[in-house]
């Protein structure tokens, strides 16, 4: 959801992912205000997938264990 608009991510295994797809470009000048109702939507169900998981996997737990950056 943030990267379709342009967030520059803070973990450095985010920001190399979505650096090699061709259709991520990091806007500047991005905040919060330019995400639609949809997006806030969908960040919340992301958000209440992973607390129901555990939390949010760190990207050593990505890299290392069965996260979805383990296969990539």
């Amino acid at each position: 959801v943030y990267a379709r608009r342009g967030y520059m991510f803070k973990s450095e295994l985010l920001s190399e992912y979505f650096a090699a797809t061709d259709w991520y470009e990091v806007d500047p000048e991005f905040s919060n205000s330019k995400l639609t109702r949809a997006d806030w939507r969908n960040i919340k169900l992301i958000k209440s997938t992973e607390v129901a998981h555990g939390g949010p996997m760190t990207d050593w737990e990505q890299m290392h264990e069965e996260g979805w950056f383990s296969g990539a």
